[in-house]
């Protein structure tokens, strides 16, 4: 659930629209201090607040750790300052299990918000109706996502391992240098790891981590929406607020990535003008914070999607877009039985991908679930034989419904399964979008052809077998043509010239 007011979701809703018609400038709508900015920072701070505060008692309790070592070692080698240090590699592989458990929950937590306050965007700006669920589960095994993990998993160990070793060598050098006893500079080291000083280290820590684990899920799930193109600073408009990061307000850049931009200045000219060199990406800063203890996040600036899919938010939502772009004039003519949502919009996109192309593609026909008590092992079956000889063929589309929730529980269970018979070239397609696309395949090959021409273009194309591209396709005429639709749609290049042939006459492939 967003959690966020109608009053929100529409201040956020006409600041976007206003900032798409300026080129991602504010000029008016949603801007700083008003109730839509404020309810949208509040409700994100609450959100990550208890994960921050969780994981400042659990970086406070490794950091207090590392210190005990090291009051031990000054204890047991008390004339050695080079045996202090702590266990390093213990306290690596401690604190890389820590940050791994914590960034993933906020990756997932933030990521799966910022796909549902995208999509809800999305659907306003289509004309639907608010819905509370939005459709599109945040994938954490994207590969992006996973890249952006094990970048932030993989910084955060050694970084905060080294800065404490520095610290002790540091300590260490400067009693040194000052000519001072032992004990004495052992005392220099025990001031740099006291109570008071690792607590506020752990706060800093939690809350850079904290803040830039939120953003990157929020990117990436605005990544996965497939409905944002942009996105913009948000700032914590308060007295905390520092000078650099209000310069930041506003700021915008692709998503996905660092290249912020205002009125002609960038995040580099921000970053030199206050002497910030905190930077957890080695040269680019795709979203905050921009200092350590930064509270700043981002908000989408969505693509123009008056044309264009967007995922429903439930199966009402999906047939009204079944409906308008496949031409379908009898909502009761619709149904996706107990598909969830993930499936249903996969479907839908798949075909609406192959409407775009080819204008000749109708469903006009219906989709429908079924459950045979012996249903076949297909995912859809057509029954264009029955028409009559000479009459055209109302072409019947059946998802079957046992093999797709039964056997298949979700959506990544069906892809999965899809990938692995892809690997074995058994069918082409490696996801439920692809499978779509081979059905549309049949689709355009039915298209304005009665049952007896139907049955011609089958014994015209029987040659083709041997031409499958895939074990299904190689034993049915009918079937290679939709293994060769999905392949030339992919841009595969797998296609046998006779068979680029037959997609040519038959579907209208170029």
């Amino acid at each position: 659930m967003l959690n966020l007011s109608d009053e929100a979701i529409e201040e956020i809703a006409d600041g976007i629209a206003s900032r798409m018609k300026n080129k991602w400038r504010i000029k008016d709508g949603w801007e700083r201090g008003t109730a839509g900015h404020e309810k949208f920072w509040n409700d994100y701070i609450k959100r990550i607040d208890p994960h921050e505060k969780q994981y400042k008692e659990t970086i406070r309790g490794l950091l207090q750790k590392q210190a005990n070592q090291v009051f031990e070692n000054i204890r047991e080698y008390p004339n050695t300052p080079i045996m202090w240090q702590f266990n390093r590699v213990e306290s690596y592989k401690e604190l890389a299990d820590a940050e791994s458990k914590f960034t993933t929950r906020l990756y997932k937590q933030e990521g799966q918000k910022a796909i549902d306050l995208a999509l809800e965007l999305a659907r306003k700006q289509r004309g639907y109706k608010a819905t509370p669920s939005a459709g599109i589960s945040f994938d954490v095994m994207n590969p992006l996502v996973i890249e952006q993990l094990l970048k932030q998993n993989r910084r955060f160990p050694g970084g905060l391992i080294g800065t404490t070793e520095s610290e002790i060598r540091a300590a260490i050098a400067a009693g040194i240098k000052e000519g001072e006893t032992i004990a004495q500079i052992a005392n220099r080291v025990k001031q740099k790891l006291s109570p008071s000083h690792i607590a506020n280290r752990a706060e800093m820590i939690a809350r850079s981590e904290a803040i830039y684990a939120a953003n990157a899920g929020a990117e990436l799930g605005y990544i996965q929406s497939g409905v944002v193109e942009g996105k913009q600073w948000l700032i914590a408009w308060d007295e905390r607020t520092c000078e650099a990061c209000e310069d930041m307000d506003g700021m915008t850049a692709p998503v996905g990535s660092p290249m912020w931009e205002k009125e002609g200045r960038t995040i580099l000219d921000i970053q030199t003008d206050y002497g910030l060199n905190f930077d957890y990406t080695e040269g680019e800063m795709p979203f905050p914070p921009l200092h350590p203890r930064c509270r700043c996040t981002i908000i989408p600036i969505l693509k123009q999607i008056e044309q264009g899919f967007t995922p429903a938010g439930n199966h009402e939502e999906a047939r009204e877009f079944a409906m308008r772009e496949f031409g379908i004039s009898d909502p009761e003519r619709i149904s996706y039985g107990a598909l969830d949502m993930d499936k249903v919009n996969s479907i839908n996109k798949g075909l609406y991908d192959v409407k775009q192309k080819y204008p000749k593609f109708h469903l006009d026909e219906l989709i429908s679930s079924r459950n045979d008590a012996n249903p076949s092992k297909a995912l859809f079956t057509s029954d264009w034989w029955k028409a009559g000889e000479g009459q055209p063929v109302n072409l019947k589309i059946w998802i079957n419904e046992n093999m797709i929730i039964d056997k298949y529980k979700t959506l990544a269970d069906f892809n999965k399964m899809c990938a692995d018979a892809n690997k074995v070239k058994w069918f082409i397609g490696s996801n439920m979008e692809e499978v779509m696309i081979h059905e549309a395949g049949h689709i355009l090959s039915y298209a304005g052809k009665t049952s007896k021409e139907i049955f011609a273009m089958e014994d015209a194309i029987v040659g083709l077998n041997k031409y499958g591209i895939s074990k299904y396709g190689k034993y049915n005429g009918i079937e290679a043509l939709a293994e060769g639709f999905v392949a030339h749609e992919k841009g595969w290049g797998l296609i046998p010239k006779t068979l680029r042939e037959a997609l040519k006459i038959h579907l209208g492939v170029i």
